[in-house]
């Protein structure tokens, strides 16, 4: 691999990092509002993390595939399900979904917080209008 090829790759992990980043602390912010019901809102309470990321990433215009994959890499690095990071079961999240509580489950809500300050500090994100 030569050089450009290692700085492209390096450039799109930043720039995969400060989209996940944003789109943390726009749905931290969703939280904190009391999760308004709005038509044309980008976050749902019927879905996760990874559902309401690509929902974020696709509305400013992002592919949602490096997200997802920078999001199961970081669950897996923290020793946490890639697929179920915040649940017991499939069955557990998928109650979750159908009762609309997705955004109330402790563990998803205590990750979101954690990822708002982590990685990029207290930079301003891009919430999609």
């Amino acid at each position: 691999m030569n050089n450009a090829e290692k700085n492209e790759i390096k450039s799109a992990s930043a720039s995969t990092r400060k989209h996940l980043h944003d789109f943390y602390v726009a749905y931290n912010q969703w939280l904190k509002n009391g999760v308004p019901e709005t038509e044309g809102e980008i976050f749902v309470q019927y879905s996760g993390l990874c559902t309401n990321a690509c929902r974020y990433v696709d509305e400013i215009g992002v592919d949602t595939e490096d997200i997802l994959e920078q999001l199961r890499a970081d669950f897996i690095a923290n020793e946490l399900d890639e697929l179920l990071p915040f649940n017991e079961s499939g069955t557990h999240y998928h109650e979750e979904c159908r009762l609309g509580r997705c955004h109330l489950n402790s563990a998803r809500v205590a990750w979101v917080e954690k990822h708002c300050i982590k990685e990029m500090g207290h930079n301003e994100p891009h919430i999609p209008d």
